[in-house]
């Protein structure tokens, strides 16, 4: 709230916050970006970061324990854990990116 002199008035101030994330793939042995988006926890954003990396040859993915990340992650080379997700996501691969 606002005081506005002695005449005891307030005016109320709303703040609207915006928040923008950057979600990061990231080469899990070399530590090397290999991508990243800017946008929210939405399934949308990640499904940007994937449409990004999903061509890349890796052995699998680590990401957290987020339910989104199922949609569209194949199971086979999901990994979910906290301890190998140094980022947002971690991609391994015995290829050099």
């Amino acid at each position: 709230m606002l005081h506005l002199g002695n005449s005891m008035r307030y005016i109320r101030m709303w703040v609207q916050k915006n928040y923008c994330r950057i979600r990061i793939a990231v080469d899990g042995f070399g530590k090397r970006c290999i991508s990243f988006v800017c946008g929210n926890r939405s399934t949308e954003t990640g499904l940007k970061l994937w449409e990004e990396i999903k061509d890349i040859p890796v052995s699998f993915y680590c990401w957290d324990y987020w339910k989104s990340y199922e949609a569209f992650i194949p199971p086979e080379k999901h990994l979910q854990t906290k301890a190998e997700t140094f980022t947002t996501c971690c991609a391994f691969s015995k290829y050099s990116f």
